[in-house]
């Protein structure tokens, strides 16, 4: 059973492909403002916990930090393995 999802706390999330096009839309929206490498589903970035639900919560919105000038804001996420998941980091 997955533990509760602390403020502050790093965890890898995997990208899924609803998350791929809202990158890629905003980037391109965006034009240029900054270089950033191509996103994939299934790709892990660090994220950081920025709001938890409740104490007991295992639901969590994360800021996840992608390899170019921007980041991506991932809604009521969930501890677990695939695509759209996060799962703790050792650091």
């Amino acid at each position: 059973m997955s533990k509760p999802f602390m403020l502050g706390q790093r965890v890898l999330y995997t990208l899924s492909v609803p998350d791929v096009e809202q990158i890629r839309a905003r980037r391109k929206n965006v034009g240029g403002l900054g270089a950033a490498n191509e996103v994939q589903q299934g790709q892990q970035f660090p994220a950081d916990v920025v709001a938890v639900f409740d104490s007991a919560s295992l639901v969590a919105n994360l800021q996840v930090h992608l390899d170019g000038f921007d980041a991506f804001w991932a809604t009521s996420r969930r501890h677990g393995d695939g695509p759209g998941y996060c799962q703790p980091t050792a650091f």
